[in-house]
């Protein structure tokens, strides 16, 4: 007499779920991985999307400061002239000012304001910097310049600006005769500025651009405006307390 089991019919009834178990598992990971995939492809579109957007900003951030200064050039020019350079402003050796008190990105200048060991800068933003810069005036009108609310009334949007003079350079170097006590200088100067445009202290887009004035005399006084532009990027985001500026 032979003998069959009873439980074969059920034996191949669980090996068929257990394989379609097996195959929704996998569909399951499958799905869930292009998912995750999906998510990191549009986390990554949304930051390039911001870092783009933000590098605009600064870029016409720069730009407008650049389109101040040419629009404000004849106040500007006051403390630059021969007679008065050396009253506005002390030569040093790429030093950094008492008032650069950036959290990013201090700046080292060939020329402080006068007796203060201060850097002559302006900024919108008080995490870069105390504003100082010489009494200047309006040599058409002879009307004093508030640089600094100037320069405070832009509208940069969310970008943090600041404007800091880099040296005052002689526009003809054989005449200038030095600090006193040695001879008054022979000739006028012409202002070295550095734009920053950052969209933040510590991380996102910095952008920065070197302006060197040109002098021009009109009925023997200085107009300077800018025929030198260089601008760039140094890094696409930077850290607060690496200088020079690092990759974050």
């Amino acid at each position: 007499m032979k003998y069959y089991s009873t439980n074969r019919k059920e034996h191949c009834t669980g090996s068929a779920l257990l394989t379609v178990l097996i195959l929704l598992t996998i569909s399951a990971a499958i799905v869930g991985s292009m998912i995750s995939i999906s998510t990191s492809k549009l986390s990554s579109l949304k930051a390039a999307k911001t870092r783009t957007t933000e590098y605009h900003e600064a870029e016409r951030a720069v730009y407008k400061t650049v389109q101040w200064l040419r629009d404000n050039s004849q106040k500007m020019v006051t403390p630059f002239r021969r007679g008065e350079f050396y009253d506005n402003f002390d030569r040093v050796n790429g030093v950094i000012g008492n008032n650069d008190d950036a959290e990013a990105g201090k700046q080292a200048v060939m020329v402080q304001v006068n007796g203060t060991g201060n850097s002559a800068l302006i900024s919108n933003d008080d995490n870069f910097g105390t504003d100082e810069f010489p009494a200047t005036m309006d040599i058409t009108t002879n009307a004093a310049f508030d640089i600094v609310g100037s320069f405070n009334s832009l509208d940069f949007g969310d970008m943090s600006v600041r404007l800091t003079l880099l040296n005052g350079a002689p526009d003809k170097p054989a005449d200038d005769h030095g600090a006193p006590p040695a001879a008054s200088p022979d000739t006028d100067f012409y202002p070295v500025y550095r734009i920053d445009a950052m969209s933040n202290a510590d991380q996102g887009v910095h952008v920065y651009a070197i302006v060197k004035g040109d002098l021009a005399h009109v009925f023997d006084m200085g107009i300077y405006g800018q025929d030198y532009l260089q601008i760039n990027q140094p890094c696409d985001s930077y850290v607060s307390d690496s200088n020079p500026y690092s990759n974050a």
